[in-house]
C-alpha cells in the first residue's frame, strides 16, 4: 500500500462538513484556540468577535448522505497489524490528517491506493 490512499464512506450515514461563515469569511477548519478566532471591525472601530459565529470561523454542519462515495484523500502516518487465532489478522490505519494517536481509525477494506480504485468500488457497492 502507498503512504496516499482514498477513503470512502457509507453515504447513507450522515456526514459532517465544515462550512465557513459567509459574514467573517470565517476561516478552513473549526478552531478552538483563542488566538485563532475570527474577529470583525464594527462601525465604531472596535474589534470583537463575530457575532454569527462567536469567533469560530463557521460551523460543522451534519449532511445527509445518499450512497457510497470517495470521502477523503488521506497520508498513511500509522499502521497496526493484529493477530488472534479466532479472528485472524486485522489490519487498522490512522492518518496525519485526521490525527496520529487520538484521530480515527481506519479499516482496509474502505482505503484505496487510488482515487479510480476507490470510485469503482463506491460504484461496485451502490449497485447492490
Amino acid at each position: 500500500m502507498t503512504d496516499v490512499v482514498y477513503t470512502i464512506i457509507d453515504g447513507r450515514r450522515s456526514v459532517t462538513t465544515w462550512v465557513r461563515c459567509t459574514f467573517c469569511t470565517g476561516h478552513k477548519d473549526g478552531t478552538s484556540a483563542f488566538s485563532k478566532r475570527t474577529m470583525v471591525t464594527g462601525m465604531d472601530g472596535q474589534t470583537t468577535f463575530c457575532p454569527i459565529c462567536r469567533g469560530n470561523g463557521g460551523k460543522s454542519v451534519s449532511l445527509p448522505g445518499v450512497e457510497w462515495q470517495v470521502y477523503q484523500k488521506l497520508t498513511i502516518g500509522y499502521v497496526r497489524l493484529e493477530f488472534s487465532l479466532s479472528e485472524g489478522l486485522k489490519e487498522s490505519y490512522m492518518c496525519e490528517e485526521t490525527g496520529i494517536g487520538s484521530g480515527r481509525v481506519y479499516r482496509v477494506h474502505n482505503l484505496y491506493p487510488h482515487r479510480r480504485a476507490a470510485q469503482k468500488e463506491c460504484d461496485k457497492r451502490n449497485s447492490l
